[in-house]
């Protein structure tokens, strides 16, 4: 099924800096993107499947980022040419990289958001250049609560929502449901630096990968998915 933003949809992105979409992904595609997280969080953290919902927000939050580079359906689901696509026709005609994925993994213990709050998509990702988030739920349960600062989350699994990196956010909202999951997308231009940012928990995360502050990102760790 082919997937278009018609302009009512580009303008209410533009003013209003964020955009509600419906299902684009299958309830199959989400539920093995599902498991795969959960495996690759297991396998870090070296504990059994019952266990995971144990384990600290926080510990969760820092161990899901960059999961495409280690997981088959999630790598799918990041590097989707049709949700690209649907960023882009938002966006100036600049093309994407690959900023960066996000697993957001609550327990059957919410806690505290390991983000600041109120912020911005930019603020708290070290890479300059940011230019879109996507957040998409991966499983079912209540709807966040509305926030103050920010754009409605997706409420059903499925849904996503696109919102603009200086749109002013709070993750909080997120953190309190328990026994989620959602993966968050970021994307930014083909020339994007890597920069100190210490709003960003994984913001000496590149050095393994032999990046220094001030650093092109390249394409074999952050691939241009549209140009």
């Amino acid at each position: 099924m082919k997937f278009t933003v018609d302009p009512k949809q580009q303008t209410f992105f533009s003013r209003k800096g964020y955009l509600e979409l419906e299902p684009l992904f299958s309830e199959e595609e989400l539920d093995a993107v599902a498991i795969e997280i959960d495996q690759a969080l297991q396998q870090q953290l070296k504990t059994p499947q019952a266990r995971l919902s144990d384990q600290e927000t926080k510990e969760l939050f820092l161990l899901g980022r960059d999961l495409w580079r280690h997981d088959t359906e999630v790598k799918k689901l990041v590097f989707n040419k049709q949700l690209a696509q649907i960023t882009a026709s938002l966006l100036p005609p600049t093309g994407l990289r690959i900023a960066y994925d996000q697993a957001i993994r609550i327990g059957k213990n919410p806690g505290k958001s390991p983000l600041p709050s109120p912020t911005t998509l930019q603020k708290v990702s070290a890479f300059q250049s940011i230019v879109c988030g996507i957040l998409i739920r991966l499983t079912d349960g209540p709807a966040p609560k509305v926030s103050d600062f920010f754009c409605p989350y997706p409420a059903k699994k499925g849904e996503m929502t696109l919102f603009k990196p200086d749109l002013p956010l709070s993750f909080d909202p997120l953190f309190q449901i328990p026994n989620q999951s959602l993966l968050l997308i970021a994307y930014c231009i083909p020339k994007t630096v890597y920069i100190l940012e210490p709003n960003d928990p994984h913001t000496h995360r590149l050095k393994k990968e032999g990046y220094a502050f001030g650093d092109l990102l390249k394409n074999k760790t952050h691939p241009i998915i549209l140009r």
